[in-house]
């Protein structure tokens, strides 16, 4: 596995880079098992292949957290409605001790007052609760939409094939339909691998949902070990701005965002058509504050192997030798400032894609 692939691996599941102490572990694990004597069995202290840490990656609480921070994104169960009760923060840690499935963790979140607040009156709600959760065109379907209305306001019903009477009722019979499986998996393939699933393979994935819900993380996991996800590493993906605002933190700070860093980046980039001109602004702002891992002078810098260490570092390959050469001359120039070339790398159009 190659410093980029192990980027953009972290980036698609955990929703950050690899700290530098992580990518230094996993990179000399990889390169003891490649030599093929590693010595002791101790200095091996963890996955030594992409199948490897695709599993553990899965298994942390880091992914079920962003798993969690992805999907109120995705009803929009930000800022001012964003959920703070008990039950709610603590989906993550109870996913990750296998306490709850991704299907239950839904329905919790779509039975939050967060929710019903986001999705007021029985139109908005019993709409959102159809095309989200169940995966269905409402046009196609207008008379379970009214059905839909009538449940939520008390009135005894067959919604979605099953009898209802209440807005619970509504979510329930959604998320058990075989479509919110079909709709659900095919959704979380697309934002891991980039790609339209398979249909057959998605029917098979679907069945097995529907069996057994805790199956998800072996599936997600399965998918980032694929043929298919080699096939990802060929290919970039432009950084949406959440995923760019904790990069910019990790690769600059060590450090993931506070909840407030995070809500006020993500807000102003979001409310842009053009998030490029402020994303520069604020990589600037944050390699000026004097908070980052950068080194302040360049005094007593091995140039070349600064140079060197940054395009490892934030993109994941080795300078060209074209690159090398200019950057290196930069860093020397009478102005030249660490912050300069970090700069130039964390602002171009390779970073913010993976």
């Amino acid at each position: 596995m190659s410093p980029s692939e192990l980027r953009t691996l972290y980036l698609d599941l955990l929703r950050r880079p690899a700290f530098d102490g992580e990518r230094k572990s996993i990179l000399d694990n990889i390169q003891r098992a490649t030599d093929g004597d590693p010595g002791p069995a101790s200095l091996i202290t963890g996955p030594t292949d992409q199948a490897g840490l695709t599993k553990a990656l899965v298994a942390s609480r880091d992914f079920w957290q962003q798993w969690f921070q992805e999907q109120l994104y995705y009803f929009l169960l930000v800022d001012n409605f964003a959920p703070h009760g008990e039950t709610m923060v603590s989906i993550p840690d109870e996913l990750s001790a296998g306490k709850l499935d991704v299907r239950d963790a839904i329905h919790r979140i779509a039975l939050s007052s967060s929710f019903d607040q986001r999705n007021p009156g029985a139109d908005t709600f019993v709409t959102v609760v159809m095309e989200q959760l169940g995966g269905l065109a409402v046009e196609k379907n207008r008379r379970e939409l009214e059905i839909g209305k009538a449940v939520y306001d008390g009135k005894p019903g067959s919604f979605l094939g099953r009898q209802g009477s209440s807005q619970s009722d509504i979510v329930r019979n959604a998320i058990e339909q075989r479509s919110f499986a079909e709709a659900f998996l095919s959704r979380e393939y697309r934002r891991y691998v980039h790609a339209v699933p398979d249909k057959r393979a998605l029917g098979q994935w679907v069945s097995s949902f529907v069996a057994d819900p805790k199956c998800f993380a072996e599936l997600a996991g399965s998918w980032c070990a694929s043929p298919a996800y080699e096939a990802r590493f060929t290919k970039r993906e432009p950084m949406d701005n959440r995923l760019f605002v904790r990069s910019m933190m990790v690769d600059l700070c060590q450090r993931e965002p506070t909840p407030e860093e995070f809500s006020r980046l993500r807000s102003a980039l979001d409310g842009l058509s053009d998030p490029q001109p402020l994303r520069s602004v604020m990589a600037r702002m944050l390699l000026d504050s004097g908070q980052t891992s950068v080194p302040a002078s360049k005094d007593g810098l091995d140039a070349a192997g600064f140079v060197e260490d940054q395009f490892r570092h934030l993109l994941g390959r080795d300078p060209s030798d074209k690159e090398a050469v200019e950057f290196a001359a930069g860093l020397a120039d009478s102005d030249g400032k660490p912050t300069m070339i970090v700069y130039a790398l964390i602002t171009s159009p390779e970073y913010q894609s993976y």
